[in-house]
């Protein structure tokens, strides 16, 4: 587990309580969603990178079906207590980093979301891009 794994499996336990209290990402995260919703159609596939505790992954999985993917053990862990806690049957996780998405076999995806900076963690970003269009089906969406 890298550095910044392991810093944000340590954030997993006040994530959420400093989502919640955090004005500013309460009015971002807003306006990420309404800005997604423009280009998703219903029952859209989603493939969202760096999940974190899977806040965007329950939103989306009201009208849409969820991959949320971590490299943060911590994070996947609060997200699959969440989905079990609330018997959610449109999200599944995968603990894998965004450089691993080699293991996402042949699945295809309608819209591929990552939120709040996870992707700041790469030196390598057009690498992700480019596995990121991979797995994305023809006319999908990336949103980042």
């Amino acid at each position: 587990m890298n550095t910044s794994t392991k810093a944000f499996s340590k954030q997993a336990a006040h994530f959420d309580e400093y989502n919640a209290i955090n004005c500013i990402t309460q009015y971002c995260r807003k306006e990420i969603y309404k800005i997604a919703e423009q280009h998703l159609a219903p029952n859209s596939s989603i493939l969202e990178l760096n999940c974190g505790t899977g806040i965007d992954a329950i939103y989306f999985s009201k009208n849409h079906r969820v991959l949320a993917t971590d490299g943060a053990t911590g994070m996947i862990e609060a997200l699959n207590k969440k989905i079990s806690d609330n018997e959610i049957t449109d999200i599944q996780s995968m603990q894998i980093s965004f450089d691993q998405l080699d293991k996402l076999g042949k699945q295809k995806f309608d819209f591929i979301f990552s939120n709040f900076g996870g992707l700041n963690c790469t030196e390598n970003l057009a690498d992700v891009i480019k596995n990121c269009l991979h797995y994305s089906r023809k006319m999908g969406r990336l949103c980042l």
